[in-house]
């Protein structure tokens, strides 16, 4: 990694580097203070109901089975977190140590608390080909968890998927079971090639979230499984690694948890509300979003999608998904004679 530059100098040290790239990220992380006072408070007054409620235990109990069944699943060669446990180590633990594994996670259950020292990723930038080496945004962190913070989430996330899986709208196939970004293109290609056949284009817009965040209060979520959320999301922090040498720990107040298991399915559910409208297609894979429209008017096409984009800022507009914004748009037309391309527009 060439010498980094910062606001008021150049960073040559591992640790100056590893500093300056924190810095970047923490900014990205932040929270985003957009939300009027009105919602603050009624956000405020949710959480402080659901937590003066009485404690119900309603998440069922994980079994030493369940557990050794996740540990056989672990790849082997995923690389550790901070406490520097694999997923090696984990496989040849004796079965009272996956027995006590097993009371661990029933505890994170019962009192819906996730462990304090499984919130800390170890960041490894890699830089983005094409961009500035020099400048700490033109590397993309990965995030190295606790291999046995990733082994509770698995187990946590069954639960979360079966309270969920048949409430997420039916175009989402970001990580879910059975469903793939094959069949997702699968199902677009479909669509177009329908529209060839009945002599229709097909419109469509693709569009770049900029960042994430998580939600979910209208999913009728067992309270206990939602407390538990939002612990694990709580209070998590990072630690960027260039070389041997660790940047000071920084806050992550917003965001998706990067490299977690829960992460993208929280995602999903926070998105599951994004607007629809009868005359276009919604397409999402997580984060990846295209809105459709086939008709024999190509002009009329466009219009539908305006209204749907329309919509959706409008979406994105709202207090709570201010911190996730179109940045870019693509509007590609598929006809039976021509490939329009490519309109890109910066969205303020």
């Amino acid at each position: 990694m060439p010498p980094l530059i910062t606001e008021n100098r150049l960073a040559y040290k591992d640790i100056e580097k590893a500093e300056a790239i924190a810095d970047s990220l923490q900014l990205q992380f932040k929270n985003n203070d957009l939300a009027p006072p009105p919602t603050d408070y009624i956000v405020d007054r949710r959480i402080e109901i659901l937590n003066s409620k009485p404690a119900k235990n309603d998440i069922n109990p994980c079994s030493p089975a369940e557990v050794a069944e996740a540990i056989g699943k672990l790849k082997n060669k995923k690389s550790p977190g901070k406490d520097g446990i694999t997923n090696v180590m984990i496989k040849n633990l004796p079965i009272r140590i996956i027995l006590r594994i097993t009371f661990i996670i029933n505890c994170i259950f019962k009192f819906s608390y996730f462990p304090k020292s499984w919130k800390t990723a170890v960041v490894v930038p890699i830089y983005k080909q094409g961009k500035n080496a020099q400048i700490p945004d033109s590397y993309r962190p990965i995030s190295l968890l606790s291999s046995l913070s990733k082994l509770a989430e698995t187990v946590i996330l069954h639960r979360l998927e079966a309270e969920t899986e048949n409430k997420l709208i039916p175009f989402q196939f970001g990580f879910r079971k059975g469903l793939s970004t094959t069949e997702q293109l699968i199902r677009m290609t479909e669509h177009i090639r329908e529209g060839f056949i009945n002599r229709a284009s097909t419109a469509a817009v693709f569009i770049d979230i900029a960042k994430a965040f998580d939600k979910m209060h209208k999913l009728e979520i067992p309270r206990q499984l939602i407390l538990l959320i939002q612990s694990y999301l709580k209070g998590r922090n990072f630690t960027v690694r260039v070389e041997k040498e660790l940047s000071t720990l920084r806050n992550t107040e917003a965001g998706v948890v990067q490299g977690s298991r829960l992460g993208p399915h929280c995602f999903n559910i926070f998105i599951n509300d994004i607007c629809q409208m009868p005359e276009t297609q919604l397409v999402l894979f997580a984060d990846d979003t295209a809105i459709m429209c086939t008709g024999p008017n190509g002009a009329l096409n466009v219009e539908n999608l305006n209204r749907h984009l329309a919509e959706l800022i409008g979406y994105f507009g709202q207090p709570r998904q201010q911190a996730m914004c179109p940045v870019s748009l693509q509007l590609i037309q598929f006809g039976l004679f021509i490939l329009v391309s490519i309109w890109q527009s910066l969205v303020s």
